[in-house]
Order: structure tokens, then C-alpha cells, then sequence
């Protein structure tokens, strides 16, 4: 794996490094300096064309807009008051334990690469980040809102004899780290991200699973794409109609992928898991890079 990895990046001729997501939240408010921006407000519904409700620390207001970009996330009130009808997001499958370790606290001699372990309805995920702390994932095969209350020593029972440094970095995390969800995403894809001057952008429009690590960069591509095409011309409508004409096909490609890569990993069954297993040691590295490369290989659109 760690081959394919750094071949993928001489062909894309860019680095591969993991960001943890609230130090990505720190760059992009850095970014926004000068922009007011009000934390601790729920988006709650639409009062009429252009006008959102939401509550905050102070109570309800509303707030108008010539454009409302509702990135309220996968429970969206936005879109359920855009599209009531639509589903509700489904379940995946499996459940997800998450935990970042400290720098310094990792096992010594730990390969500073990103891996995944797989066995049968389970996998580890070992993610390195740039600053010496180090993230992990297990995952579990199980019907929604089973083991609820697993503590930090249940799963590292479940993976007491899984290669190292698993069962070490589980021992040197701090209970207080371990985050736990079920998986969830918005299994039936949406007609369209725009209705009159609102637009869905990332999971509001289009949540994923984590598989394919695509969550929040999709998110990233829908605010690149619709940045440029509204500041490209003073015609809004034809603006958001081009967002949803770009953005659309391939963030739900990008779902679909994500899903069935999901599927494939946690399968539970014994023969199942084993031509699973068999297939992924066959696959050239080439099919692999390809299928990589399309995912991860995106260009901002021109705004002309």
C-alpha cells in the first residue's frame, strides 16, 4: 500500500498529507477574516424567497439574503424544507470508533503511513498527521444503534490480537478522545442542489460515507465551484443553475463510489471477506492509481 501511495503522488505530482478537520476549520476562518460570522446559530427552515430562520444564544431571528448557501450538514432543515418528501438518510451498515492520539504518545517505531486494516465486518484505519498526532477509525458490521455505549477498553478487546501497533495505539489513547456514530448518508441522491436562490453545498446536498475520505473535500468543491460561478457574473439564477449542472453529477458519483466501497470492506461473511481479500492482493497497482486519480484529481471550473 505504502508503494501505491507515494506512486500516486508522483503521478498526481502532488503531496499526500492528512489535515485534522478542526485545524482545517482554523485555516478557513483565517481565510474569512473581516466576514462576520456568528457561531452557536441553527438554521431551523425557510421563511419565504431569501429568508432563513434559525435560532441562536440570543433566540429565533431570520436573516435575508439575495442567496442562501445552506451547508447545515446531513440532518439539513434547509433541505427538508426545500424537499419534504424526500428520504431521510439512511444507515450504512456499520458503526465507526474514532480517536486522535497526542503527538509523542504514539507507539515508537510506528511506519508514519496511512493504512487500513481489514477483516471480517471490521477495519482499522491508521491516518498519520502533519503535526505528530496520529487519528484511528475501527469500524463494525452491526444493525444501527448497536453497542451504543462501547468504551474505549471494548474496542480495544476486539482488536486485542490485531497486528501492531493497533492494540498499542488503542492503549495510548485517552478515553476521553474515543467519539463513536453510526454511519449514515443520504442514500437517494437529490434532483437538484438549487431551488429558487437557495443552494445546498456539501452534506446538505450530498452526505457520503467516510470510505473514500471525501466528506469534507466535496464540501470544499461545491464552495470553489459556486464561488466562481457567482462571482463571474451578476445573473444569481444562471449562477446556481450552472452550480447544480456541475457539481451535482459528479459529487453523487463520488457518493455512489464512496457506498460501494463501504459495502465491499465490511462484508462479514467468511467466503465473502476471503475473495475480497484474494481480489485486493491481485489488483495491479495501476487499477488501483486509476480509480484513485479520478476520485482526487479536480480542478476548480472556470468561471467564464
Amino acid at each position: 500500500m505504502r508503494a501505491k501511495v507515494e506512486e500516486l503522488q508522483q503521478r498526481m505530482g502532488v503531496p499526500t498529507f492528512a489535515l485534522h478537520r478542526a485545524d482545517l476549520h482554523d485555516l478557513l476562518i483565517g481565510a474569512a477574516e473581516g466576514t462576520e460570522i456568528r457561531l452557536g446559530h441553527t438554521a431551523t427552515g425557510l421563511l419565504g424567497p431569501g429568508t432563513l430562520a434559525f435560532e441562536g444564544p440570543d433566540g429565533r431571528g431570520e436573516l435575508t439574503a439575495d442567496v442562501i448557501v445552506a451547508a447545515d450538514g446531513i440532518r439539513s432543515n434547509v433541505r427538508t424544507a426545500l424537499f419534504p418528501g424526500h428520504p431521510a438518510p439512511a444507515y450504512a451498515g456499520y458503526v465507526t470508533w474514532r480517536a486522535v492520539v497526542e503527538a509523542g504518545h504514539a507507539p515508537a517505531g510506528m511506519p508514519m503511513v496511512i493504512t487500513e486494516t481489514w477483516g471480517r465486518g471490521r477495519r482499522f484505519g491508521v491516518i498519520p498527521l502533519a503535526d505528530g498526532r496520529v487519528y484511528w477509525y475501527s469500524t463494525e458490521s452491526w444493525p444501527e444503534g448497536t453497542g451504543a455505549y462501547d468504551t474505549l477498553a471494548q474496542v480495544a478487546a476486539r482488536h486485542a490480537d490485531w497486528h501492531r501497533p493497533i492494540p498499542e495505539l488503542i492503549a495510548a489513547t485517552s478515553p476521553d478522545a474515543l467519539i463513536r456514530h453510526d454511519i449514515h448518508a443520504l442514500a437517494a441522491p437529490l434532483d437538484t442542489y438549487v431551488s429558487g436562490r437557495v443552494a445546498l453545498l456539501g452534506d446538505a446536498a450530498h452526505a457520503l460515507t467516510p470510505d473514500l475520505g471525501q466528506g469534507a473535500a466535496q464540501a470544499l468543491e461545491d464552495a470553489a465551484t459556486l464561488t466562481a460561478f457567482l462571482s463571474a457574473t451578476d445573473d444569481v439564477d444562471a449562477a446556481l443553475l450552472r452550480y447544480d449542472q456541475v457539481r451535482r453529477p459528479r459529487s453523487q458519483q463520488v457518493a455512489r463510489a464512496s457506498a460501494q466501497v463501504g459495502r465491499i470492506i465490511q462484508l462479514r461473511h467468511p467466503v465473502a471477506a476471503t475473495v475480497r481479500d484474494t481480489l485486493a492482493s491481485l489488483l495491479p497497482a495501476g487499477t488501483y492509481l486509476t480509480a484513485t486519480t479520478r476520485t482526487l484529481d479536480w480542478q476548480p471550473p472556470k468561471a467564464a
